[in-house]
């Protein structure tokens, strides 16, 4: 969500302190209920310094749903 301050979440933290991608443990979400992980990164600058720490929601259902379903392949 713009505009949120998400400074003190583990995912951001996490990010801010090891400037390293972060894959966070599993939880269900406050905001629907679901389970789901958060991966985050950081934004580097020109000059190599962290200006953002990038985050995503992973719904775990969705994904086990996509693993679960046939894989399409293209005809050649």
């Amino acid at each position: 969500m713009r505009g949120k301050n998400w400074s003190d979440r583990p995912w951001f933290r996490a990010v801010k302190d090891n400037l390293q991608p972060h894959i966070s443990p599993v939880y269900r979400s406050s905001a629907t209920d679901a389970y789901c992980f958060t991966l985050s990164a950081p934004v580097f600058d020109q000059n190599g310094q962290l200006r953002h720490v990038l985050g995503a929601d992973v719904r775990l259902n969705s994904l086990l749903e996509r693993i679960g379903s046939p894989r399409r392949v293209a005809a050649s």
